[in-house]
């Protein structure tokens, strides 16, 4: 059963509704946030309570991640902008005279991104590496624009998309120097290394 649908901007918004229908509704299995602030906000309200309800977000954010951390969220989702950083690298190239187009003219529908699973084991690295910085570092990215690589092509942009996961990302944070190698070990990311 759905009890209410709450909508607010802020967590500031969000906390006295959530307050009022946990106080109308009393202990109800799950509250799920659209966005991290809403999550953040059903943790705050909850921390008043004895109840066992569990919070799901989509929306990834420092907070989302710290309550992840203290298990007050079961469980978070989203892209963390990486699909928004993807379609300012085709604007950046279609400003540039250079767009990522199929051979018929037409700007591309690429769908294929994937998602990221964080559980304790991932949190720490995903953090350090999705976080606290861009998943791509800024020589990637300049590699992905007209400007700086005019031989890139859409054919580039479908493969970077294809590529794109937690174990690519944390290998690259790797070598750019942003986690260890045990770190990623840790975090279950196979870089075929012995860490002897």
């Amino acid at each position: 059963t759905v009890y209410t649908e709450l909508h607010a901007a802020t967590s500031d918004e969000a906390l006295p509704q959530i307050e009022d229908a946990l106080t109308a509704y009393g202990e109800v299995d799950f509250i799920y946030g659209v966005g991290g602030d809403f999550g953040n906000a059903a943790c705050s309200a909850l921390a008043n309570y004895d109840y066992d309800t569990k919070v799901v977000t989509t929306g990834i954010d420092q907070g989302t991640l710290d309550n992840f951390d203290a298990g007050t969220i079961t469980m978070v989702n989203g892209d963390y902008f990486v699909n928004g950083i993807y379609t300012v690298v085709a604007l950046l190239n279609y400003l540039e005279g250079n767009p990522l187009v199929d051979e018929d003219g037409s700007a591309p529908w690429i769908y294929n991104s994937t998602s990221i699973d964080i559980n304790e084991n991932t949190v720490d690295v995903f953090r350090k590496v999705f976080v606290e910085r861009l998943c791509y570092s800024d020589e990637e990215l300049q590699q992905m624009t007209y400007a700086y690589n005019p031989d890139f092509t859409l054919a580039d942009m479908e493969q970077i998309v294809s590529n794109y996961g937690f174990e690519d990302r944390v290998a690259q944070a790797v070598e750019d120097g942003i986690v260890t190698a045990e770190e990623a070990e840790a975090a279950g990311v196979d870089l075929g290394l012995s860490l002897i």
